[in-house]
């Protein structure tokens, strides 16, 4: 059995007011996804730096400044676009091992004190020369 009700002059179902607020509340929450989803898109494409990588920058005095590091986002954007993995990133006589998927710089070595220049367990290169 259907239940009516009168609303301004209108004969509507008694299920109407439940159903708009259960389109209002299903809203708000593909609102409240598509934000959470929208941050975690943007967290994925700054680029991290493992701890390991903060390391090896620390002892080896190499310095990056936010210039750099966008720069380094972008390469890094470049090579997941082209389906990379594992990357060697070639930037200001700095080699980085970068994890593409997770957008994270792995571990990074002045190419000057790199001794015979063979780096394994990567599937693309980048050389960037600005």
């Amino acid at each position: 059995m259907m239940s009516l009700k009168i609303n301004s002059g209108q004969i509507q179902s008694a299920n109407s007011n439940q159903q708009t607020k259960k389109r209002i509340a299903d809203s708000s929450k593909r609102a409240a996804f598509e934000s959470m989803f929208q941050e975690k898109l943007e967290e994925k494409k700054s680029v991290k730096v493992s701890s390991h990588a903060q390391q090896r920058l620390s002892q080896r005095n190499i310095q990056l400044d936010q210039q750099d590091f966008e720069v380094i986002n972008e390469a890094i954007q470049n090579a997941d676009a082209k389906g990379s993995k594992e990357l060697l990133l070639l930037y200001k006589n700095t080699a980085f091992i970068t994890n593409v998927p997770n957008n994270t710089i792995i571990t990074a070595v002045d190419t000057k004190e790199t001794t015979d220049n063979v780096f394994t367990n990567i599937d693309s290169a980048v050389i960037i020369n600005k």
